[in-house]
């Protein structure tokens, strides 16, 4: 059996459209054994698919395909800890796990470039799986090949990221359909200018850069409008001193970025967004940046359901 935890990313950041984001800690852990069928169970409340539509296993079997090898059943046991359609990276968490599972038990025959390129394969673009396989900061293409080039920074633990989670989700396609299928030119440059901005800020560690660096024409003055008190919830983080405030992936969630020596937003965010009937639904969850990324275990001994983890990082 393996043990596999990876963590939430918040992806975009702004002008990083389908390119650039961060892992957090905030984790799924996904319990991981061959069996002779599927038996698949959440070890929460959250609900999950438990036959061969389950996320983890169609990743796991997708490397299986790959391989040329078979796959007839998995075990897997989840805990869910990254909230579902948010903007936080529940899916390529779930994708990484398969995938990740799969080549333990095939032996290690890929390397973790290669997975990080099936990943985003199946995922459509690299901004969440890369972060995910690799922690910290990171900004990503896909090139022609369809291998993905990738540049990766630390974050610094100064930095504290602030989710703010509404009661309501937002799918993917559907954030999708509102962004307009053409651009223009001023806008194309405007976020080209602010997306190099944004990975040169965490590249040298100037987050001061970053206020600048996240503002973006391509997608989120479009998906505001989907995710009710998203616009006053900006407006306020920002007045507050936040080093920058956006849409979370393709939200519902909202995500700020703010030192961790700013007593004053510590203090009163909170507070304040209670005072306004469109910021009060969203709840607050501080984190800090994962610099590790996504680690499988292999683990023994059976206690109970379960099995206790011994080593092999």
């Amino acid at each position: 059996m393996y043990k596999i935890t990876v963590p939430a990313t918040s992806a975009n950041i702004g002008s990083g459209f389908d390119s650039s984001g961060v892992a957090l800690r905030l984790y799924n852990t996904v319990y991981f054994e061959i069996n002779d069928g599927i038996d698949i169970l959440s070890l929460d409340d959250t609900p999950v698919p438990e036959d061969s539509d389950n996320l983890i296993y169609k990743a796991a079997k997708r490397l299986f395909d790959i391989a040329g090898k078979s796959l007839d059943g998995l075990m897997l046991r989840q805990r869910n800890n990254i909230p579902m359609t948010r903007g936080l990276g529940s899916s390529s968490a779930c994708i990484v796990a398969g995938l990740l599972g799969a080549n333990a038990l095939l032996g290690k025959e890929y390397s973790r470039s290669e997975l990080m390129n099936i990943a985003a394969g199946m995922e459509g673009h690299p901004d969440n799986v890369i972060p995910a396989f690799s922690g910290g900061f990171s900004t990503s293409v896909i090139g022609a090949d369809e291998s993905v080039m990738t540049a990766r920074f630390d974050i610094e633990q100064a930095l504290q990221f602030v989710v703010f989670i509404p009661p309501f989700e937002l799918s993917t396609s559907v954030a999708r359909e509102v962004i307009p299928k053409t651009v223009s030119h001023k806008d194309a440059v405007y976020n080209l200018s602010r997306s190099g901005l944004l990975t040169a800020a965490f590249a040298a560690k100037d987050y001061r850069l970053l206020r600048e660096a996240a503002k973006d024409r391509l997608h989120q003055p479009y998906r505001l409008s989907l995710i009710d008190g998203a616009a006053e919830l900006l407006e306020l983080s920002d007045s507050l001193g936040a080093l920058a405030t956006y849409i979370s992936g393709a939200g519902s969630a909202i995500m700020a970025i703010v030192s961790a020596d700013n007593t004053v937003y510590k203090r009163i965010i909170e507070s304040e967004m209670r005072k306004n009937p469109k910021t009060r639904q969203f709840e607050a969850l501080w984190l800090t940046a994962d610099n590790t990324g996504a680690v499988i275990e292999s683990i023994d001994e059976t206690i109970g359901d379960l099995k206790f983890i011994i080593s092999d990082k």
